[in-house]
């Protein structure tokens, strides 16, 4: 028989299970995880920390612990930095051909 105590440890489960699923999907959509393919366990484990701290580093730039809002302001200021890099290179004369080798 189901009663209301089982439905409610149901749903307290459920409840955490929701966050693991939230941070697989951000991992799949913006970190790529489901892309890469690792065979060793070691690798796995490797693997798997460093797409942990890119996640943390987002939800803390975010300063409201958002993933979402801290990888759009993190891909911002890489936006930036690339485009303040180009700028003064060309600004100090550099050699575009040596840029573009550079980059690619």
């Amino acid at each position: 028989m189901f009663c209301f105590s089982q439905g409610r440890r149901i749903l307290d489960l459920y409840v955490v299970r929701w966050e693991i699923e939230v941070y697989f999907r951000d991992c799949k959509m913006k970190l790529a995880v489901d892309k890469y393919q690792i065979r060793s366990a070691n690798g796995i484990k490797h693997f798997w920390l460093i797409a942990s701290l890119a996640y943390m580093i987002a939800c803390f730039e975010s300063k409201r612990y958002n993933f979402s809002e801290g990888y759009h302001l993190l891909s911002q200021m890489i936006r930036r930095e690339q485009i303040s890099f180009v700028f003064d290179y060309a600004q100090n004369g550099g050699d575009k051909s040596a840029l573009l080798e550079n980059i690619a």
